[in-house]
Parts: structure tokens; C-alpha cells; sequence
């Protein structure tokens, strides 16, 4: 009996230590969902993320947080592309890359979207 008690304790723990990252994994879902404007491609998007079999187990089974600086990532981007508020994503640049270096690969893409010099060196220099 004392080991089945153990069992659930353990699962109870493991559960309690890797629920803080659903919100962020619920964030990425929805950030994809705004990206698109048809619903079908709003819907694949969401669907996509959702059920990744390596989101799901590099998070939930491996405990990695990559989850967290994807989010960050992909706030950066809604920010900076649809928004266009550059100081608001360099905001979430900046908290996604103190958690890992990756956030840090949007920038060139970011600034090449742009036509104007001016835009671009704006972006990049965020």
C-alpha cells in the first residue's frame, strides 16, 4: 500500500511541476490562431500546435521550457507584424532570448519584411 500511496504522490508532482507551462502552450495556440484570417487556416494552425507529438513530449514528458521562449517569440512577431509596436515586441525579444538565444534568429527575417532602410535598421536595432 505504501508504494501505491508513492505512485500518486510522484504523479501529483510531476503534474503540479509541469502545469505552469499550458498557459504558455495555450498562448502559442492562440497567437497562431490571430495570425491567419481564414478560419479553416486559423483552425490548422491551432490544430497543428496543439497536437506537435515533439511540443508535446520535449514539454510535457522531457519538462524542457522551451514553450516559454516560443511564446515570447511568436508575441514578438504579433507585435512587430501585425501591431507594429517595435518597442513593445523588443520587449518580448528580450524576455524570450533571457530564456534561450532562438528568439534572437527573428530579427533578420523581421527587418526583411520591411521596404523601407529606415524600418529595417528600426527593427534591428530593437
Amino acid at each position: 500500500m505504501p508504494a501505491l500511496l508513492g505512485n500518486i504522490q510522484l504523479n501529483f508532482l510531476l503534474l503540479v511541476l509541469k502545469l505552469p507551462y499550458l498557459p504558455f502552450d495555450l498562448g502559442v495556440a492562440a497567437l497562431l490562431y490571430k495570425f491567419f484570417k481564414d478560419p479553416k487556416n486559423k483552425f490548422l494552425a491551432f490544430t497543428i500546435w496543439m497536437f506537435n507529438p515533439i511540443n508535446l513530449y520535449a514539454t510535457y514528458m522531457m519538462g524542457q521550457f522551451d514553450v516559454i521562449p516560443t511564446f515570447l517569440a511568436i508575441l514578438t512577431l504579433y507585435f512587430a507584424v501585425k501591431r507594429e509596436k517595435y518597442f513593445i515586441a523588443a520587449l518580448f525579444l528580450g524576455l524570450g532570448a533571457s530564456f534561450k538565444i532562438f528568439p534572437f534568429l527573428f530579427l533578420v527575417p523581421l527587418a526583411l519584411m520591411k521596404s523601407k532602410w529606415l524600418d529595417r535598421i528600426k527593427i534591428l536595432g530593437i
